[in-house]
């Protein structure tokens, strides 16, 4: 415990590990592997830091940990690249008929943390437009939630373990300690996430468009 348990546990906690963790599961992702794959090495080491957490709150003492199960709620938001935004960003921005449709299939699963519609329907999965948002999301939340909840103005997570299809503005409200701070984070990030998406959509969308134009101009 004393020579490998501890060191790696504190190592584990820290944001580079956080980022390098994330990082991977996104880009394993973006490759059309399932993140959890490759990312089970961390599991044990969230898993004691969130159990720590528990039993801290469960006997009213200071949270000892930042990066725990419901803290990264507030970074996949959504699930894995943190794609609940496009059910915002899709629906509002897309005019062309071809996002319209996937939308249809696509937007109540997301909501349940399910992205596989929008990942494979869009597609985000080896597409070189959507890469730096679905990336560049993930990466700010990690920086906003940690130095958010480091420096105080966030409360820290509890440990409280919730099923993973519960929506993320859900998850963060019940398993922060302070309930609406986890909530208002997650709103937080989720709002800078649509700004990311909206100008890479709207080349796509502007794109299927002028094919669609194309397509009906032919067919008359």
């Amino acid at each position: 415990y004393t020579v490998i348990q501890a060191p790696f546990k504190n190592v584990g906690g820290s944001l580079p590990v956080l980022i390098i963790m994330e990082m991977m599961s996104t880009i394993a992702m973006f490759m059309g592997i399932h993140g959890s794959s490759v990312t089970t090495w961390y599991v044990p080491i969230q898993s004691a830091l969130t159990q720590e957490n528990l039993e801290a709150f469960s006997n009213g003492q200071p949270l000892p940990n930042i990066i725990i199960d419901g803290f990264t709620n507030t970074i996949t938001i959504g699930g894995i690249g943190a794609t609940l935004a496009l059910v915002f960003v899709v629906t509002i921005v897309c005019r062309s008929k071809r996002y319209k449709e996937v939308n249809k299939v696509a937007l109540v699963p997301q909501i349940f943390n399910i992205c596989e519609p929008y990942l494979f329907g869009l597609p985000i999965m080896l597409n070189p437009i959507l890469f730096i948002p679905y990336i560049g999301g993930v990466l700010f939340n990690c920086f906003s939630s940690y130095f958010l909840v480091k420096t105080g103005v966030i409360a820290r997570f509890t440990g409280m373990s919730v099923a993973w299809t519960v929506p993320s503005f859900i998850k963060t409200y019940l398993t922060c300690s302070v309930p609406w701070q986890g909530l208002a984070l997650c709103l937080f990030n989720l709002a800078v996430d649509c700004l990311l998406w909206v100008p890479f959509l709207k080349v796509m969308d502007n794109q299927a468009l002028k094919e669609e134009a194309a397509a009906k101009e032919a067919n008359a």
